[in-house]
């Protein structure tokens, strides 16, 4: 009896370490839960635009970003963020729901796990300061168990 409780908590332990290895959470994580409508207005779509113009992923002293290693691969992150910023652009006024936000962010996270820790860091504050401008006050723990595996 007690073999067999060992073995099932042996077993349990490993399931939860492969779920997190593979990062199992965030391939079945939600987007629609607590969804709702989203106000778009013409100033939204401008503060959309506006951040779509920054250059992206540079020095930052504020919040000790370092900026990318190298102008390449800050030209490909700042590309897939803006693809990421038009792509919400050209869908919201169609979709204005905070699902159709999430789930479009969603689909972006993978294209940026092949960059480092500060890269990844930067895109999630970038994916939440595209929350604050449409007015969404939560991702629904999606960017934590994106970049952490967890959802806490």
């Amino acid at each position: 009896m007690i073999r067999k409780i060992i073995i099932t908590l042996i077993a349990l332990i490993c399931i939860i370490f492969a779920a997190v290895v593979f990062n199992i959470p965030f391939l079945v994580w939600p987007t629609f839960v607590n969804d709702h409508e989203i106000n778009i207005s013409k100033d939204v779509i401008s503060k959309l635009n506006n951040l779509k113009s920054e250059k992206k992923f540079v020095e930052d002293q504020k919040i000790f970003y370092p900026g990318t290693p190298n102008e390449a691969m800050r030209t490909e992150i700042e590309n897939s963020l803006n693809k990421l910023i038009q792509e919400i652009i050209d869908g919201i006024p169609r979709k204005p729901k905070k699902s159709f936000v999430l789930k479009t962010i969603k689909s972006t996270m993978p294209h940026f796990e092949k960059f480092v820790s500060e890269e990844k860091d930067r895109f999630c504050l970038y994916c939440e300061e595209i929350l604050d401008i449409l007015g969404i006050n939560s991702s629904g723990h999606l960017i934590n168990v994106w970049r952490y595996g967890i959802p806490f």
